[in-house]
Protein backbone atom coordinates (compact mmCIF):
# COMPACT_ATOMS: atom_id res chain seq x y z
CA UNK A 1 0.00 0.00 0.00
CA UNK A 2 1.61 3.23 -1.11
CA UNK A 3 1.74 6.00 1.71
CA UNK A 4 0.61 9.42 1.60
CA UNK A 5 3.19 11.66 3.13
CA UNK A 6 3.39 14.81 4.29
CA UNK A 7 6.56 17.52 4.39
CA UNK A 8 7.18 20.39 5.36
CA UNK A 9 9.37 23.42 3.38
CA UNK A 10 10.86 25.81 5.93
CA UNK A 11 13.73 26.93 4.20
CA UNK A 12 15.95 26.44 1.17
CA UNK A 13 17.85 23.60 2.81
CA UNK A 14 15.33 21.43 3.19
CA UNK A 15 13.93 22.05 -0.18
CA UNK A 16 17.42 21.64 -1.52
CA UNK A 17 17.57 17.95 0.67
CA UNK A 18 14.44 16.71 -0.48
CA UNK A 19 15.29 17.61 -4.03
CA UNK A 20 18.35 15.62 -3.79
CA UNK A 21 16.48 12.73 -2.42
CA UNK A 22 14.31 12.62 -5.44
CA UNK A 23 17.03 13.02 -7.67
CA UNK A 24 19.40 10.15 -6.21
CA UNK A 25 15.96 8.30 -6.49
CA UNK A 26 15.46 7.73 -2.91
CA UNK A 27 11.65 9.11 -3.60
CA UNK A 28 9.63 6.07 -4.16
CA UNK A 29 7.87 7.56 -7.66
CA UNK A 30 4.44 5.87 -6.21
CA UNK A 31 3.91 7.57 -3.28
CA UNK A 32 1.82 10.82 -3.02
CA UNK A 33 3.13 13.49 -1.14
CA UNK A 34 1.97 16.55 0.21
CA UNK A 35 3.92 19.45 0.60
CA UNK A 36 3.22 22.29 2.56
CA UNK A 37 5.45 25.71 3.47
CA UNK A 38 5.77 27.63 6.12
CA UNK A 39 7.26 31.05 6.00
CA UNK A 40 9.52 30.62 2.77
CA UNK A 41 10.06 31.16 0.32
CA UNK A 42 10.66 34.78 0.21
CA UNK A 43 11.14 37.11 -3.07
CA UNK A 44 14.43 39.11 -1.33
CA UNK A 45 16.09 41.93 -3.75
CA UNK A 46 18.70 44.41 -1.82
CA UNK A 47 19.64 47.60 -4.17
CA UNK A 48 22.43 50.05 -2.76
CA UNK A 49 23.39 52.90 -4.18
CA UNK A 50 23.47 56.60 -4.15
CA UNK A 51 19.46 56.67 -5.18
CA UNK A 52 18.07 53.85 -3.50
CA UNK A 53 17.14 54.77 -0.18
CA UNK A 54 13.62 53.60 1.46
CA UNK A 55 12.52 54.34 -2.42
CA UNK A 56 11.61 51.81 -5.40
CA UNK A 57 12.42 54.31 -8.58
CA UNK A 58 9.86 53.92 -11.72
CA UNK A 59 11.89 51.81 -13.32
CA UNK A 60 12.39 49.22 -10.66
CA UNK A 61 7.96 49.48 -9.97
CA UNK A 62 8.29 48.21 -13.85
CA UNK A 63 10.70 45.47 -13.44
CA UNK A 64 8.91 44.43 -10.46
CA UNK A 65 5.07 44.21 -11.83
CA UNK A 66 7.00 42.21 -15.09
CA UNK A 67 7.97 39.20 -12.06
CA UNK A 68 4.38 39.60 -10.99
CA UNK A 69 3.15 39.21 -14.41
CA UNK A 70 5.94 36.19 -15.17
CA UNK A 71 5.03 34.66 -11.51
CA UNK A 72 1.45 34.52 -13.04
CA UNK A 73 2.03 32.80 -16.35
CA UNK A 74 4.63 30.28 -14.32
CA UNK A 75 1.65 29.36 -11.91
CA UNK A 76 -0.94 29.42 -14.94
CA UNK A 77 1.42 27.21 -16.95
CA UNK A 78 2.34 24.54 -14.82
CA UNK A 79 -0.79 24.49 -12.67
CA UNK A 80 -3.41 24.65 -15.38
CA UNK A 81 -1.17 24.31 -18.94
CA UNK A 82 -3.31 27.62 -20.04
CA UNK A 83 -1.99 31.55 -20.09
CA UNK A 84 -2.48 33.93 -17.62
CA UNK A 85 -6.03 34.58 -18.51
CA UNK A 86 -7.07 31.66 -16.67
CA UNK A 87 -6.24 32.84 -12.96
CA UNK A 88 -9.23 32.96 -10.83
CA UNK A 89 -9.93 35.92 -8.30
CA UNK A 90 -9.03 33.38 -5.86
CA UNK A 91 -5.83 32.87 -7.97
CA UNK A 92 -5.08 36.45 -8.44
CA UNK A 93 -5.62 37.37 -4.36
CA UNK A 94 -2.88 34.69 -3.89
CA UNK A 95 -0.13 35.79 -6.22
CA UNK A 96 -0.78 38.89 -5.91
CA UNK A 97 2.55 39.86 -4.01
CA UNK A 98 3.29 42.98 -1.31
CA UNK A 99 6.65 44.33 -1.83
CA UNK A 100 7.80 45.67 1.89
CA UNK A 101 10.84 48.54 1.29
CA UNK A 102 13.45 48.66 4.84
CA UNK A 103 13.39 52.35 5.97
CA UNK A 104 17.19 53.19 5.15
CA UNK A 105 17.77 51.27 1.68
CA UNK A 106 16.15 49.66 -1.16
CA UNK A 107 15.75 46.36 0.73
CA UNK A 108 12.49 44.70 -1.11
CA UNK A 109 11.30 41.61 0.12
CA UNK A 110 7.92 39.36 -0.65
CA UNK A 111 6.31 36.21 0.64
CA UNK A 112 5.49 33.28 -1.27
CA UNK A 113 4.53 31.23 0.94
CA UNK A 114 1.03 31.03 0.20
CA UNK A 115 1.59 30.87 -3.53
CA UNK A 116 3.52 27.92 -3.24
CA UNK A 117 1.26 26.42 -1.14
CA UNK A 118 -1.71 26.61 -3.50
CA UNK A 119 0.60 25.64 -6.15
CA UNK A 120 1.93 22.91 -4.40
CA UNK A 121 -2.12 21.58 -3.73
CA UNK A 122 -2.83 21.83 -7.67
CA UNK A 123 0.18 20.05 -8.58
CA UNK A 124 -0.62 16.99 -6.46
CA UNK A 125 -3.85 16.47 -8.60
CA UNK A 126 -1.05 15.91 -11.71
CA UNK A 127 2.13 14.17 -10.02
CA UNK A 128 3.44 11.88 -7.35
CA UNK A 129 6.20 11.30 -5.91
CA UNK A 130 9.93 11.99 -7.09
CA UNK A 131 8.08 13.94 -9.81
CA UNK A 132 6.25 16.30 -7.37
CA UNK A 133 8.84 17.03 -5.58
CA UNK A 134 11.45 17.94 -8.03
CA UNK A 135 8.91 20.30 -9.99
CA UNK A 136 7.21 21.86 -6.45
CA UNK A 137 10.68 22.66 -4.73
CA UNK A 138 12.60 23.67 -7.87
CA UNK A 139 9.93 26.12 -8.48
CA UNK A 140 9.62 27.15 -5.49
CA UNK A 141 13.48 27.68 -5.14
CA UNK A 142 13.51 28.98 -8.69
CA UNK A 143 10.73 31.62 -7.45
CA UNK A 144 12.45 32.68 -4.14
CA UNK A 145 15.73 33.39 -6.33
CA UNK A 146 18.16 30.63 -5.09
CA UNK A 147 19.85 30.62 -8.42
CA UNK A 148 19.40 34.04 -9.02
CA UNK A 149 20.43 34.01 -13.21
CA UNK A 150 23.91 32.19 -13.08
CA UNK A 151 24.29 33.25 -16.49
CA UNK A 152 25.51 36.67 -15.34
CA UNK A 153 27.86 34.93 -13.08
CA UNK A 154 32.00 34.57 -13.06
CA UNK A 155 31.87 30.93 -13.12
CA UNK A 156 36.00 30.97 -12.73
CA UNK A 157 35.29 33.48 -9.33
CA UNK A 158 32.71 31.35 -8.21
CA UNK A 159 32.47 29.87 -4.38
CA UNK A 160 31.94 26.50 -4.18
CA UNK A 161 27.85 27.11 -2.78
CA UNK A 162 27.48 28.76 -6.55
CA UNK A 163 28.66 26.09 -8.07
CA UNK A 164 26.87 23.97 -6.09
CA UNK A 165 23.74 25.89 -6.70
CA UNK A 166 24.56 26.01 -10.25
CA UNK A 167 24.74 22.30 -10.29
CA UNK A 168 21.45 21.84 -8.71
CA UNK A 169 20.15 24.10 -11.53
CA UNK A 170 21.17 22.01 -14.54
CA UNK A 171 20.42 18.78 -12.87
CA UNK A 172 16.86 20.46 -12.50
CA UNK A 173 16.84 21.30 -16.03
CA UNK A 174 17.53 18.25 -17.39
CA UNK A 175 14.85 16.33 -14.84
CA UNK A 176 12.05 18.94 -15.62
CA UNK A 177 10.63 20.84 -18.66
CA UNK A 178 8.16 22.04 -16.18
CA UNK A 179 11.11 23.49 -14.04
CA UNK A 180 13.15 24.71 -16.73
CA UNK A 181 10.59 26.89 -18.14
CA UNK A 182 10.03 28.64 -15.36
CA UNK A 183 13.81 28.83 -14.74
CA UNK A 184 14.12 31.00 -17.93
CA UNK A 185 11.31 33.34 -17.18
CA UNK A 186 12.57 34.10 -13.78
CA UNK A 187 15.96 34.82 -15.23
CA UNK A 188 14.34 37.04 -17.57
CA UNK A 189 12.50 39.03 -14.92
CA UNK A 190 15.95 39.15 -12.81
CA UNK A 191 17.67 40.11 -15.42
CA UNK A 192 15.01 43.32 -16.02
CA UNK A 193 15.49 44.06 -12.28
CA UNK A 194 18.99 44.59 -12.53
CA UNK A 195 18.68 46.58 -16.14
CA UNK A 196 16.37 49.16 -13.75
CA UNK A 197 19.00 49.84 -11.64
CA UNK A 198 22.07 51.05 -13.67
CA UNK A 199 23.39 53.50 -11.32
CA UNK A 200 23.27 51.05 -8.56
CA UNK A 201 26.31 49.84 -6.41
CA UNK A 202 25.73 46.59 -5.87
CA UNK A 203 22.29 44.47 -6.59
CA UNK A 204 21.40 41.37 -4.25
CA UNK A 205 18.74 38.65 -5.72
CA UNK A 206 18.43 36.15 -3.53
CA UNK A 207 21.41 34.10 -2.82
CA UNK A 208 24.02 36.02 -5.52
CA UNK A 209 25.38 39.29 -5.71
CA UNK A 210 25.53 41.45 -8.72
CA UNK A 211 28.68 43.71 -8.88
CA UNK A 212 28.75 47.38 -10.56
CA UNK A 213 30.99 45.60 -12.98
CA UNK A 214 28.07 43.18 -13.72
CA UNK A 215 25.32 45.41 -13.09
CA UNK A 216 27.10 47.26 -16.46
CA UNK A 217 27.46 44.22 -18.06
CA UNK A 218 23.85 43.85 -18.18
CA UNK A 219 22.85 46.96 -19.51
CA UNK A 220 25.42 46.31 -22.11
CA UNK A 221 23.65 43.57 -23.10
CA UNK A 222 20.32 45.02 -23.50
CA UNK A 223 21.51 47.54 -25.68
CA UNK A 224 22.99 45.28 -28.15
CA UNK A 225 21.22 45.12 -31.45
CA UNK A 226 19.71 42.42 -32.69
CA UNK A 227 20.82 41.10 -36.32
CA UNK A 228 18.33 40.36 -39.11
CA UNK A 229 19.05 36.93 -40.88
CA UNK A 230 16.85 34.60 -42.87
CA UNK A 231 16.84 30.80 -41.56
CA UNK A 232 15.26 29.32 -43.89
CA UNK A 233 14.62 25.29 -43.53
CA UNK A 234 12.38 22.12 -42.04
CA UNK A 235 10.69 23.10 -38.96
CA UNK A 236 8.49 20.82 -36.71
CA UNK A 237 5.06 22.68 -35.71
CA UNK A 238 3.90 21.89 -31.57
CA UNK A 239 1.50 24.75 -31.46
CA UNK A 240 -0.74 27.13 -33.25
CA UNK A 241 -2.42 30.37 -31.60
CA UNK A 242 -4.69 32.73 -33.38
CA UNK A 243 -4.56 36.25 -32.23
CA UNK A 244 -6.21 39.04 -33.85
CA UNK A 245 -4.20 39.77 -37.09
CA UNK A 246 -1.54 36.72 -36.72
CA UNK A 247 -0.94 33.25 -35.75
CA UNK A 248 1.17 32.31 -32.91
CA UNK A 249 3.47 29.28 -33.82
CA UNK A 250 5.52 27.70 -31.44
CA UNK A 251 8.37 25.98 -33.73
CA UNK A 252 11.83 23.61 -33.37
CA UNK A 253 14.04 23.14 -35.97
CA UNK A 254 14.22 19.50 -37.41
CA UNK A 255 17.04 17.79 -35.85
CA UNK A 256 17.18 20.69 -33.13
CA UNK A 257 16.16 20.65 -29.50
CA UNK A 258 14.88 24.43 -28.89
CA UNK A 259 11.12 26.10 -29.79
CA UNK A 260 10.69 28.98 -30.21
CA UNK A 261 8.10 31.12 -31.21
CA UNK A 262 7.31 32.85 -34.91
CA UNK A 263 4.22 34.96 -36.20
CA UNK A 264 2.43 34.62 -39.41
CA UNK A 265 0.84 37.76 -40.47
CA UNK A 266 -2.82 37.06 -41.28
CA UNK A 267 -2.87 39.58 -44.27
CA UNK A 268 0.31 38.77 -45.62
CA UNK A 269 0.57 36.66 -48.89
CA UNK A 270 2.95 34.30 -46.64
CA UNK A 271 -0.59 33.61 -44.42
CA UNK A 272 -1.85 30.98 -47.42
CA UNK A 273 0.69 28.90 -46.04
CA UNK A 274 -1.59 28.29 -42.59
CA UNK A 275 -4.09 25.14 -44.22
CA UNK A 276 -0.80 23.21 -44.74
CA UNK A 277 1.24 24.57 -41.84
CA UNK A 278 -1.51 23.35 -39.68
CA UNK A 279 -1.90 19.64 -41.87
CA UNK A 280 1.61 19.22 -40.85
CA UNK A 281 1.14 20.38 -37.32
CA UNK A 282 -1.43 17.02 -37.17
CA UNK A 283 0.72 14.94 -38.74
CA UNK A 284 3.68 16.12 -37.04
CA UNK A 285 5.78 16.16 -39.94
CA UNK A 286 8.44 18.83 -40.55
CA UNK A 287 7.71 21.57 -43.36
CA UNK A 288 10.12 23.58 -45.24
CA UNK A 289 9.21 27.41 -44.17
CA UNK A 290 11.38 31.06 -44.79
CA UNK A 291 11.92 32.14 -41.52
CA UNK A 292 13.24 35.98 -40.93
CA UNK A 293 14.70 36.53 -37.44
CA UNK A 294 16.20 38.91 -35.53
CA UNK A 295 18.91 37.31 -33.39
CA UNK A 296 21.07 38.19 -30.50
CA UNK A 297 23.95 36.09 -29.25
CA UNK A 298 23.09 33.28 -32.03
CA UNK A 299 19.52 33.62 -30.01
CA UNK A 300 16.17 34.01 -31.85
CA UNK A 301 14.66 36.79 -29.87
CA UNK A 302 11.80 37.23 -32.61
CA UNK A 303 10.53 35.89 -36.13
CA UNK A 304 7.84 35.36 -38.14
CA UNK A 305 7.41 33.05 -41.09
CA UNK A 306 7.72 34.87 -44.86
CA UNK A 307 5.98 32.09 -46.12
CA UNK A 308 6.23 27.82 -47.36
CA UNK A 309 8.29 26.61 -49.82
CA UNK A 310 4.59 26.25 -52.04
CA UNK A 311 3.79 30.19 -51.53
CA UNK A 312 6.68 31.41 -51.56
CA UNK A 313 7.79 34.87 -49.84
CA UNK A 314 7.37 37.92 -52.39
CA UNK A 315 4.59 39.64 -50.97
CA UNK A 316 5.92 39.59 -47.18
CA UNK A 317 9.54 40.57 -47.82
CA UNK A 318 8.19 43.99 -50.10
CA UNK A 319 6.31 44.23 -46.36
CA UNK A 320 9.89 44.05 -44.52
CA UNK A 321 11.07 45.75 -46.77
CA UNK A 322 8.66 48.74 -46.04
CA UNK A 323 10.36 48.95 -42.51
CA UNK A 324 8.20 46.96 -40.66
CA UNK A 325 9.47 44.55 -37.92
CA UNK A 326 8.84 41.14 -36.50
CA UNK A 327 7.61 41.94 -32.71
CA UNK A 328 9.80 41.21 -29.70
CA UNK A 329 8.89 37.74 -28.48
CA UNK A 330 8.94 38.64 -25.09
CA UNK A 331 4.72 37.64 -23.78
CA UNK A 332 3.12 40.39 -21.54
CA UNK A 333 -0.33 38.67 -19.48
CA UNK A 334 -2.75 39.96 -22.55
CA UNK A 335 -0.67 37.86 -24.82
CA UNK A 336 -1.13 34.56 -23.29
Amino acid sequence: MNEVIEITIRSEADAVRYIEQALAGEINEDDSYVIKFDGWPVFSLDVEGERYHSTLTSPMMKALLEYQQMLNRAYTGAAYSRGAKALTEEDRAALELTFKVQEGSSDVAAKLEEMANMFAGKMIEKMTGRELVITVLGIALTLGLYFSCSAYLDHDKATQAERNRHELEMRLVQNSETVAKVMQETNQALVSIIRSTPDANKVTAGNVEFDRAQIVQASMKERESTTPKRIDGEYFIHSIKSTTGKWRIDVSRAGGDEIFKVDLYKGHHGADGITEITSHFISESPIYLHVLARLKDQKVMSASILGTKSTGVQAAERFYASGAQPELDFPSEADE
